[in-house]
């Protein structure tokens, strides 16, 4: 179903084959500190899944929209918190933050860190929702990428590293990837 509101191309109620229902409301763009992004966009606040007589729902929230004014796109906003659905017996809803590369637009899109937090407190100031993680994170990823030199053509940014930390108790496990490619681009490991 789409609405009917000042941007009636964007989805507000998902119905699955077995009856569950998903409902997306939005927000416009201006709510959004920092945002040198023109013009106004509606982003997803916050996602509903209706399931027989519980609802579960996801709060987003963004941060730092950035613009590259010389090639006139948008590049996306730096960072982006969703506050996930309780788990069965636990009081606090997870945080998971998630950084994005927003320096250039060959880049543009692709996840620079991503961190889960236990539990998250919401924070409201001038009108800007914000959330604050509470405590120390679970996990952590980040990815490193290289990209064509300045002027080359075609463009592209391939992955060249990931790291990931793990809390197993009181420590953290972290994981280490390399990635080559070969000119063909084919992963060579």
């Amino acid at each position: 179903i789409f609405t009917s509101s000042a941007d009636p191309n964007v989805m507000t109620e998902l119905v699955d084959q077995l009856g569950g229902v998903t409902e997306i409301q939005y927000m416009p763009s201006t709510g959004v500190a920092q945002n040198d992004i023109p013009g106004t966009q509606f982003l997803v606040k916050r996602i509903i899944r209706k399931s027989g007589t519980q609802s579960r729902y996801t709060d987003y929230a963004y941060y730092n929209g950035s613009y590259d004014f010389q090639h006139r796109r948008a590049l996306g906003y730096e960072q982006i918190d969703a506050v996930l659905p309780r788990s069965n017996g636990v009081a606090d809803s997870p945080l998971l933050r998630t950084n994005y590369y927003v320096t250039h637009w060959g880049l543009r899109g692709l996840v620079k860190e991503r961190r889960l937090y236990a539990r998250a407190t919401e924070q409201r100031t001038d009108n800007t929702l914000s959330f604050v993680p509470v405590g120390t994170h679970l996990t952590r990823e980040v990815t490193n990428y290289t990209r064509t030199a300045s002027g080359s053509r075609p463009l592209r940014a391939q992955k060249s590293e990931a790291r990931s930390w793990e809390l197993w108790g009181a420590k953290m496990v972290e994981k280490r990837s390399s990635y080559a490619f070969n000119l063909y681009n084919q992963p060579t490991r």
